[in-house]
């Protein structure tokens, strides 16, 4: 049987001997007119006022939008916010845009004009966010210790608008919704201590009531409620299939139940073998990015099987810390034993891709040369032939086999396994 995958901007093809088991989103409408769509929601949103109601301002109005690692179709939705504000009163001046890096790279101009849209950069004032910078606005401490402090700007802005897109998170429960806010536009240290929470292992995929890291997500943005949300759902093709607005709790808890329905893949039993891409540029950037496609990949894999990523990884492995965590330590449990001490962000990536390799074998087909991985706890293979090759040897030559062709999309899981 021939299969493709995607692999950063192009597709590689494979064959294997016998058939896999092809786990893919569910059957999902693409809205014909998303616009349309966007436009019915921003009239009648979920708990909440109209948005030409809500949004009267002669303030500043910040609108927070994706950065380069993360799709959620900024291009359509920007200019219809923008000119929505604009027939409402409010003059393009007033209005600016915030890229939630987080902790990530700011965005180049060429990338944002790319994907955030090229009439922002004409319209209206768009900015990266940076975690380091030193003028921050702190705003309050949460009850398991986070201290939290924001963009200054987007702080001082009359109205904040989230826009993102919901899919799964790996220890959030999903992303999207007040992620835009937290840990989107906060400060270093804000989101270093969040994310010490991440390893409690009632941090999880899929999962909100009880997930330590979002209840201190949603304490941290309650010290600065966001006035208006707007997320999008995306099909493997980056179409709209879904569409929320509204009071930003309400609106992104009706999108997680719309990713539950499209993504979500219970099945009776893990796998042999797992074969999984991260569905291409930019979700496979790097190794840290195409970890959430490992994740996924290694929960339905056997004990001492073997999942496969295929991820181009054209920007490499990652951030430093995360790089040096895993040259440094030879285990997850000596990571984990330092993080409880004093946690460093990009390290607790290092420790659940460990915790991956413990559990099965897992090879990354990717750009990175061969000798630049080794004693990075993945397994190299210079191509998806030679990683096959691999399995084979020690699985035998028919394994039971599923493939993942949008690693990062789908979630699936055991059933008789799942955390509740």
């Amino acid at each position: 049987m021939k299969y493709q995958l995607r692999f950063g901007g192009r597709q590689i093809e494979f064959s294997l001997p016998g058939k896999a088991k092809v786990l893919l989103p569910q059957k999902t409408k693409p809205f014909s007119n998303p616009e349309e769509a966007i436009r019915n929601m921003l009239a009648k949103p979920i708990g909440s006022p109209p948005f030409a109601e809500l949004m009267l301002t002669r303030g500043k109005v910040a609108i927070i939008v994706n950065d380069e690692t993360r799709v959620a179709r900024t291009d359509i939705f920007l200019p219809l916010l923008v000119n929505e504000l604009n027939r409402m009163g409010v003059r393009d001046q007033q209005i600016f845009a915030m890229i939630s890096n987080g902790t990530h790279r700011a965005m180049t101009k060429k990338e944002i004009g790319k994907k955030v849209s090229a009439f922002a950069l004409e319209r209206i004032g768009v900015f990266n966010h940076h975690s380091k910078n030193k003028d921050m606005f702190y705003v309050g401490k949460t009850k398991k210790g986070t201290e939290v402090s924001y963009n200054r700007r987007v702080m001082e802005a009359d109205k904040i608008i989230l826009t993102g897109c919901i899919l799964y998170h790996f220890f959030a429960g999903y992303g999207g919704g007040r992620k835009g806010l937290f840990p989107g536009v906060a400060a270093y240290e804000s989101i270093e201590q969040n994310h010490l929470l991440s390893l409690d292992p009632r941090a999880t995929f899929g999962k909100l009531k009880g997930n330590p890291v979002d209840d201190d997500i949603q304490e941290a943005v309650a010290f600065r409620k966001p006035d208006f949300l707007l997320n999008t759902i995306l099909d493997e093709n980056k179409r709209v299939v879904g569409v929320v607005a509204g009071e930003y709790r309400k609106a992104h808890e009706v999108g997680c139940g719309i990713v539950d329905q499209a993504f979500g893949s219970p099945l009776p039993e893990a796998a042999d073998l797992v074969i999984a891409s991260c569905g291409g540029y930019p979700k496979d950037i790097n190794v840290f990015q195409a970890h959430k496609t490992m994740e996924n990949a290694v929960r339905v894999t056997k004990k001492g099987g073997v999942a496969i990523i295929i991820a181009e990884c054209r920007d490499g492995m990652g951030p430093s810390t995360f790089v040096n965590w895993l040259k440094r330590y030879d285990s997850s449990q000596e990571m984990k034993d330092r993080l409880l001490k004093k946690f460093e962000f990009g390290a607790h990536k290092a420790f659940f891709l460990s915790s991956l390799t413990e559990k099965a074998d897992v090879y990354l087909v990717s750009s990175i040369p061969e000798k630049s991985l080794k004693g990075l706890f993945v397994k190299p293979a210079a191509s998806i032939g030679e990683a096959l090759k691999k399995a084979f040897e020690k699985l035998g030559p028919k394994p039971l086999t599923y493939l993942l062709p949008q690693g990062g999309l789908v979630f699936p899981w055991v059933e008789k396994e799942r955390m509740v």
